[in-house]
């Protein structure tokens, strides 16, 4: 069965004295049905700029992430072909990017959930849509509002609310757990948070 790919956003990041020339980014190589496609070629071909290095080739590891590394600034031809997927070609601009930069690859809130969280057990997950973030992001979260009043998360000696933070691929999770010595159940509950690279 072969898929049909989903463009999915390209994410740029790079350091430099000033302007840098070069830049390091990942392709994320998905199906239409939703699933990460590893193995995938990826080329970049150059059209323009001067880029030095004429084309770039880089296999989707296991996540559908191909990462590129030291790309030149330039305009570029993307094909990305494989055993499993119809073969895709668009054009990226590669652009000079300023020194210290990072990209917002994606953000938003997430609502937890307010139901009983038993004694030493975690809520289910909750699971947020993030296109673009690999494994190996981390994730900025904070509360939109004071939580130091809302059951579950005020100040007590018995302890508070444990939320736990972790990305999958294209998504951001949020697990609350209860390390007191009694069940509790919370009240409402929502984040802020950031992707950046």
């Amino acid at each position: 069965m072969k898929y049909k790919l989903i463009l999915l956003v390209l994410v740029l990041a790079c350091i430099s004295s000033t302007l840098k020339a070069q830049a390091n980014f990942i392709i994320p190589v998905n199906s239409t049905a939703g699933p990460a496609i590893g193995g995938a070629t990826v080329n970049l071909t150059c059209l323009s700029g001067g880029c030095g290095v004429s084309t770039y080739t880089v296999l989707s590891d296991s996540n559908g992430n191909a990462q590129f590394v030291n790309v030149t600034a330039g305009r570029y031809t993307v094909l990305i072909s494989g055993s499993r997927i119809v073969p895709y070609q668009y054009t990226l601009d590669v652009p000079l990017t300023a020194a210290g930069t990072t990209n917002t690859i994606a953000s938003g809130t997430a609502v937890l959930g307010t139901s009983l969280i038993a004694s030493g057990a975690c809520a289910t997950a909750v699971t947020v849509v993030a296109t673009g973030v690999a494994v190996t992001d981390n994730i900025m979260a904070d509360f939109n509002a004071d939580p130091t009043g809302v059951v579950g998360y005020q100040p007590s000696a018995n302890g508070i609310l444990t939320i736990i933070k972790y990305p999958t691929l294209n998504n951001v999770n949020f697990k609350v757990c209860n390390n007191t010595g009694a069940g509790i159940t919370p009240g409402a509950i929502t984040l802020n948070w950031r992707v950046v690279r």
